[in-house]
């Protein structure tokens, strides 16, 4: 069974993921796991998809395009995916950080990180507040304990708090 990826982004409106799910439906396409949000008034969804044997992409590609034009979305990708991957890391820590908006606090974070061979699971970030004191918060959760010593002192360098906490065991 082929597995594909379904990357779209577009202005947040009702009815998106229903057309979008009825063009996978029409060529009998699951979906195995999915992420999806609203950011800054935009509609951005990750499809894992299960394709039947024998599926032409470039059919289901094409309904997905159509779809795309007619919700007017911005950004449409379809890829096919590598067979046998291998298992996705399982988060062991939360990282929040809070600071002062700048750029260069996500890759700051995400080069100490990889650097420590920790995979990033989940990353979510928000600016809140007003421009003048905007508060940028990023939540991590990560694959591996980090090196408490090193994201101290990237907090220093970038001028925001760095805070970990490991997730409790919740295999049984």
């Amino acid at each position: 069974m082929p597995q594909l990826a379904l990357c779209a982004i577009g202005r947040d409106r009702p009815g998106v993921v229903a057309e979008v799910t009825q063009a996978l439906l029409a060529h009998r396409v699951n979906i195995e796991d999915a992420q999806a949000a609203v950011l800054s008034g935009h509609f951005a969804f990750v499809f894992v998809l299960a394709a039947p044997p024998g599926t032409d992409v470039a059919v289901i590609r094409a309904s997905l395009e159509d779809v795309a034009a007619r919700v007017e979305l911005e950004g449409l990708l379809l890829t096919e995916m590598e067979p046998d991957q291998p298992e996705p890391p399982v988060a062991t820590h939360v990282i929040t950080v809070y600071g002062v908006d700048h750029p260069g606090i996500v890759h700051a974070i995400s080069r100490s990180l990889a650097e420590q061979e920790i995979s990033i699971v989940e990353l979510r970030t928000q600016v809140a507040g007003e421009e003048d004191e905007a508060l940028y918060v990023m939540l991590l959760d990560v694959a591996g304990a980090p090196d408490l010593e090193a994201l101290d002192a990237l907090a220093a360098g970038e001028g925001v708090e760095v805070s970990v906490r490991e997730l409790e065991d919740t295999q049984p």
